[in-house]
């Protein structure tokens, strides 16, 4: 496998299930053999490191990749922190605590059939990406659900596992004042910062991916460190900048040749 010398990479999952289907929105869930493949696959080929080390070191005289999941979801925190720590891999969680123990409606109306992408868009701008996502109940227990409160502090103390800012309700912040994007940002981070004092890092990965309008200005503020997306590939830390590091979002679905031809930096 031919790979790039130096750079960084970052890779951004959802959610981690035991077998290949998902109730829930399809291309967000991979299956725990799917995960444990793909990590294998790139600890053989790359140096797995810390997201606090990619964002901290720019000099890179190797290529470099971590390891990140968005929104907590329970298979992440159980399924996703045991492939991880198997390997020997760090690993970063992003939180939005107001989605804690709560069925997210994309994963709710996708197995209704309900999460066109006509319905995702009048979600993300009409309604600000903001919704009243339904508390897991143990009738609800076929569909993905985000890990409870208790469930994170499960990892509290793990040598492995770092936490991230996504924001407290996981709003599109692209539709969202900068008074309001400051406060979800905050919030999101006081939350983080009385809970996990030695694991957090101040870094927000956008919800969906959609910086705020005025990003730039926003993160050279108090706020976070750096600002994660979810689309793009290899990159070198000092030539982009901190409100726009790019991740990319693993699909569910890929198969091992795109696998290997992103890491090769062919896609």
């Amino acid at each position: 496998m031919r790979v790039p010398n130096s750079g960084s990479f970052i890779l951004a999952y959802h959610g981690v299930q035991e077998g290949r289907e998902s109730e829930g929105e399809r291309g967000l869930h991979i299956s725990h053999e799917s995960l444990h493949n793909q990590l294998s696959t790139v600890g053989r080929h790359f140096d797995v490191v810390s997201l606090e080390e990619v964002l901290r070191v720019s000099d890179t005289r190797s290529a470099r990749v971590a390891i990140t999941f968005d929104d907590a979801y329970l298979g992440a925190l159980t399924l996703g922190a045991s492939v991880c720590e198997t390997l020997g891999y760090p690993f970063t969680v992003f939180v939005a605590p107001g989605l804690l123990g709560t069925i997210p409606v994309w994963d709710e109306r996708s197995s209704k059939g309900q999460w066109t992408i006509s319905h995702r868009q009048t979600f993300l701008w009409d309604q600000k990406g903001r919704a009243r996502h339904r508390l897991a109940t143990s009738s609800s227990l076929c569909l993905p659900q985000i890990g409870t409160e208790s469930d994170l502090l499960a990892l509290r103390g793990s040598k492995y596992a770092t936490f991230g800012n996504h924001t407290y309700s996981h709003p599109n912040l692209r539709s969202l004042s900068d008074d309001e994007v400051s406060l979800e940002i905050s919030k999101g981070r006081a939350w983080l910062e009385t809970r996990f004092p030695t694991q957090f890092l101040n870094v927000v990965a956008y919800p969906y991916g959609l910086a705020p309008r005025n990003a730039e200005r926003l993160m050279a503020e108090p706020h976070a460190a750096a600002g994660l997306l979810v689309h793009g590939g290899w990159f070198r830390r000092g030539n982009v900048p901190t409100f726009a590091v790019p991740r990319w979002n693993v699909p569910s679905a890929v198969g091992r040749d795109r696998f290997l031809a992103k890491l090769r930096g062919w896609l």
